[in-house]
């Protein structure tokens, strides 16, 4: 078990300094500690490029403060300026050779990746992210979003004037769908308590698809997407799209200056905070994700000797994720709504609330949907081997999928979700010359990162989906599920 974390920390919640752009800052615990006097490495998120970046870099900061005061470990920081910056930040804390532990975001887990085994002695912690493979010496630390956003839901279903409620996501990664599964439950079970019928708008949780911007940094993007669920009726929105919660959030000031109520709640970091205060009134809460806890809990686990690779997850009962104060809005949160939360929470940390939702049940096989923007039908089909699949395909008027643009690609997502669908791309003919089985000319693509890479020495055909990511890999040819287009007549 770890210690109790948030009361002890409430004192450190003034420290806000951070290293200079791409400097490396060092400090030193109690030389006289019982503890040996390891050292722990952060690579602080970007500084120059998102405003909730900064959020998460104070608490790494602060976690390695505390972490010094308790252990008497020696600390060192490399605060990069962009994403591209990473690479050299996790260099440089390298060639000291000093750092037992190495921790950063998702940013710098993709920079850690390929270096693992060079650098057997130190210790990767990825926050918010994850490792392939199964590497000795590296940890993943997930947070479980679905549990704090289940209270977000339950408070919003509780307080919405017009019976809707609106959410969208960013991209359809499993980290931000988590948000959206938990929101619509926390929301669901408000109804199932109340007997109400209050509405989502923006996700249908059963088959597991909703409302994405694709883009996590255009703020106008967040703005029109929450005007969009504002027109719609929704009068709460949650925005889990990063950035785009700062266009949520003057979409937002713009109602309430118009006179309508409407409220946002932010996500990962306390949104409050970030933007510095809230005179129009209108950020309810923030679904958070601690870094500071779930960094401290990786520092423990060294100290303590209980360190092993694999992955771990904050939730609840860690301390590792949380809903915010309430902060202005606090007088419109009833006494009665802060006591359910309060017990809800306790039941979520003994599980006997599910805030994950079950895996989508999908659109059926055969089931066709027809794209406005093109006229073009579309449906699932399955058989044994890719040219099964385009021979069946040509026996319904069509071929296999041929993606022409990103709002096709947006739709497909939208409507059949983020699954391994087999597309009609594919390089049978000429290694490394990829065509549609249409005929159509390949005027646009939607790689996942590294890919197309024939890791096996024989992918051949393309999915447009990869482990719950939206992008396109490459992979043996041979059969599943497919995708069939057929034109409009």
């Amino acid at each position: 078990m770890y210690r109790p974390l948030k009361a002890t920390m409430i004192g450190l919640a003034g420290f806000a300094l951070i290293a200079a752009p791409s400097t490396i800052t060092s400090a030193s615990g109690d030389p006289g500690h019982d503890h040996p006097p390891e050292k722990v490495c952060a690579i602080l998120p970007p500084s120059g490029e998102f405003a909730f970046d900064f959020g998460k870099a104070v608490e790494m900061k602060r976690a390695l403060r505390q972490a010094r005061r308790w252990y008497g470990i020696r600390t060192e920081t490399a605060s990069p300026v962009t994403s591209d910056d990473v690479p050299a930040a996790l260099d440089t804390l390298l060639q000291h050779g000093d750092c037992d532990m190495i921790a950063g975001d998702f940013l710098a887990a993709f920079a850690m990746q390929p270096i693992l085994g060079d650098h057997p002695d130190v210790r990767f912690v990825a926050l918010d992210s994850g490792f392939q493979g199964d590497p000795p010496n590296a940890r993943g630390v997930w947070f479980a979003a679905d549990e704090p956003s289940f209270l977000a839901g339950y408070t919003a279903a509780a307080l919405t004037n017009t019976g809707k409620v609106g959410v969208y996501g960013g991209i359809p990664f499993p980290t931000v769908t988590a948000f959206m599964d938990g929101y619509a439950l926390g929301v669901e079970f408000y109804n199932e308590r109340m007997g109400t019928a209050v509405e989502v708008l923006g996700w249908d949780v059963e088959r597991g698809f909703g409302l994405f911007s694709f883009t996590f940094d255009d703020i106008d993007v967040g703005r029109s997407t929450t005007e969009y669920l504002f027109d719609q009726g929704a009068d709460i929105v949650l925005p889990v799209a990063g950035q785009l919660q700062l266009g949520s959030l003057l979409a937002a000031e713009d109602r309430k200056a118009s006179g309508q109520d409407v409220k946002v709640i932010g996500v990962d970091s306390d949104l409050f905070k970030v933007v510095d205060g809230d005179p129009s009134r209108v950020i309810l809460t923030s679904v958070t994700k601690e870094y500071d806890v779930a960094l401290l809990h990786q520092i423990e686990d060294l100290v303590e000797h209980r360190w092993e690779p694999g992955v771990t997850v904050e939730d609840l009962s860690t301390e590792g994720v949380d809903l915010s104060p309430w902060h202005r809005l606090r007088r419109e949160v009833p006494r009665w709504l802060r006591k359910d939360l309060r017990q809800i929470e306790r039941a979520i940390e003994r599980g006997d609330i599910q805030t994950e939702a079950d895996p989508p049940s999908g659109p059926p096989l055969g089931e066709w949907f027809t794209n406005p923007g093109n006229g073009h039908s579309y449906a699932l089909i399955e058989d044994e081997t890719f040219q099964a699949l385009e021979s069946q395909a040509v026996g319904l008027g069509g071929h296999l999928v041929t993606i022409g643009d990103v709002a096709e690609q947006t739709w497909l997502y939208e409507t059949f979700g983020v699954g391994e669908y087999l597309i009609g791309l594919n390089d049978i003919a000429v290694p490394d010359d990829f065509v549609w089985t249409s005929g159509e000319p390949v005027t646009f693509t939607n790689w996942c990162n590294g890919e197309p890479n024939d890791a096996n020495d024989g992918e051949q055909v393309v999915i447009m989906g990869f482990m719950e990511l939206p992008c396109w890999n490459d992979v043996p040819e041979g059969g599943g599920i497919g995708i069939v287009e057929v034109a409009a007549p």
